[in-house]
């Protein structure tokens, strides 16, 4: 299939799943089909997730106008992972070193390439920030897992090593790991961070390599995932002493999400208020 399907198309594949969760990212036409074609087979819009980046149009004027933001600041050291015409080069970044000082450091050619591209009159912004999303490790496998919609589905939240919220979870994933790295900066306690989510979210929805417990129950996970991708406990208190994190923290920030819920409206990060969805 070349170009935009057709809602007909689309909502001809999507039919045998109308009981199901869609996720939806992509071109914005393909998402609008998306979303038509879901809507055509009266699938429950609680059921349809979007994820849509786009600037607001006071926004895009101020972008011009404002100056480079300060860089984030630094963790004490981290390994980072690049991969450059089909190698993959892993370096140390220290300090308040950026990725891109790290890379030329290490490797010369990237301090060329970037030279030679400012020379022909490449404009170069943002150079202190890097692209990068939340990950959650699995053993034997060798890349790490990115967490993009799971974080933003409700039943969940996500908290530091002290039990607190530091992130609106359904920021734009770039956002989340900027989040984490100034969170840390603070208060030393954000990598790593924990995804927190009750038992109505395990049975609905999928995280990581987990399936949504409707489907794979956890007696059919893999026994060596338990307390190494996943731990669970019957109270706030037992699962913060099994991860290291601040129960007082830990179950004030779920007592003040249930409110939040409750309410409709998050007071501290506004999660489900932003305009991007």
């Amino acid at each position: 299939m070349q170009g935009v399907p057709s809602v007909a198309q689309l909502a001809e594949l999507a039919t045998p799943f109308r009981k199901g969760q869609a996720f939806i990212c992509g071109p914005g036409p393909f998402m609008d089909a998306c979303t038509a074609a879901l809507q055509g087979i009266e699938m429950d819009t609680a059921q349809i997730h979007v994820e849509r980046f786009a600037s607001l149009p006071d926004e895009e004027a101020a972008a011009e106008a404002a100056p480079a933001p300060a860089p984030v600041g630094a963790v004490d050291e981290a390994e980072v992972e690049i991969m450059h015409q089909g190698q993959i080069h892993r370096i140390t970044c220290g300090g308040n070193e950026s990725i891109l000082e790290a890379a030329m450091r290490v490797r010369d050619v990237y301090k060329r390439q970037i030279q030679a591209g400012a020379a022909a009159g490449g404009v170069l912004h943002l150079m202190a920030h890097s692209w990068g999303a939340p990950t959650l490790a699995v053993p034997k496998e060798e890349k790490f897992r990115a967490l993009f919609i799971e974080r933003s589905l409700p039943g969940c939240l996500v908290v530091n090593t002290r039990g607190e919220r530091f992130v609106n979870e359904s920021c734009p994933y770039p956002e989340f790991q900027q989040a984490m790295y100034a969170d840390h900066a603070r208060t030393g306690s954000a990598i790593p961070a924990w995804i927190v989510f009750d038992a109505d979210f395990r049975r609905k929805y999928p995280i990581g390599p987990l399936a949504p417990g409707e489907a794979v129950p956890d007696e059919r996970l893999r026994r060596s995932w338990l307390n190494t991708v996943y731990w669970k406990d019957s109270t706030l208190e037992g699962l913060a002493a099994q991860i290291g994190v601040g129960a007082a923290g830990l179950t004030a920030s779920v007592a003040r999400m249930n409110e939040f819920a409750r309410t409709g409206k998050d007071l501290q990060f506004d999660r489900g208020g932003n305009r991007c969805v």
